[in-house]
């Protein structure tokens, strides 16, 4: 006997399964990640198919027994197309995805992730519907970053030196890893995992963990703090993948 169930959620994976069969990743409002089979979705007369792509919010109806649930009906909710139709911003959303897929394990409701995620989307698509600058786009995934990470108990410290306490002033910075902070140049010690971090790179952390996502698309950074911001990102998704 199966539970009819229905989710409204993003899918950010799918993976083919036996046969006709794909496995979807759902991250959804009411019960955080979720896996669901979709039987039969790669059949060219598939009537679901169309309704169960990457970068869009849908209502996911699913009859759950034993096992993994499986989809018995999609209705789209937001297919945000200007993302879609610009490779750089669906390259940016298909990265959200793979972080909150990578990072989150196991079913657990977290409706201000969830949030989260649909307002990243609704920013992307506001910047990809304008014709706006990739960098404003590259600026409020770098803010999603740092708020996921924040809301998975990884908050950045940016105010004060994560040992010594005293606030972090201009010159000679690094991020430390291994106190996933801003360390003074006072402080820092050999042995410690970091990277040099300029006050462009802190003040842009500190503003995104204090402000919404529309509001990070305004910052302004100068060519070589955003070049900077860039590697500090991919150095702290590295370290998250270790």
């Amino acid at each position: 006997m199966s539970t009819d169930l229905k989710y409204t959620a993003f899918i950010i994976d799918s993976r083919d399964a036996q046969g006709a069969d794909r496995i979807y990743t759902l991250y959804t409002e009411e019960q955080g990640k979720v896996r669901v089979l979709g039987k039969g979705v790669k059949k060219n007369n598939a009537k679901l198919a169309g309704n169960l792509e990457l970068i869009m919010l849908s209502d996911i109806m699913i009859a759950k027994g034993k096992g993994i649930g499986k989809i018995t009906g999609s209705i789209p909710v937001d297919l945000y197309p200007s993302i879609k139709k610009e490779y750089e911003s669906s390259l940016l959303a298909m990265d959200a995805f793979k972080k909150i897929d990578q990072l989150i394990q196991g079913e657990e409701r977290d409706e201000k992730i969830f949030l989260l995620l649909r307002s990243y989307l609704e920013n992307m698509e506001k910047i990809a519907g304008n014709g706006e600058q990739t960098e404003k786009a590259k600026l409020v995934n770098w803010a999603f970053f740092i708020q996921l990470l924040d809301q998975l108990g990884y908050h950045i410290g940016a105010v004060s030196c994560i040992s010594c306490g005293k606030k972090i002033g201009p010159q000679g910075n690094f991020f430390n890893f291994s106190g996933w902070g801003i360390s003074c140049p006072d402080c820092v010690r050999k042995a410690d995992v970091k990277i040099s971090v300029g006050p462009g790179e802190i003040k842009f952390i500190r503003l995104a963990g204090a402000n919404r996502l529309e509001n990070m698309a305004k910052i302004k950074l100068d060519q070589e703090s955003f070049k900077n911001m860039g590697i500090v990102m991919e150095k702290i998704w590295q370290w998250m993948n270790q």
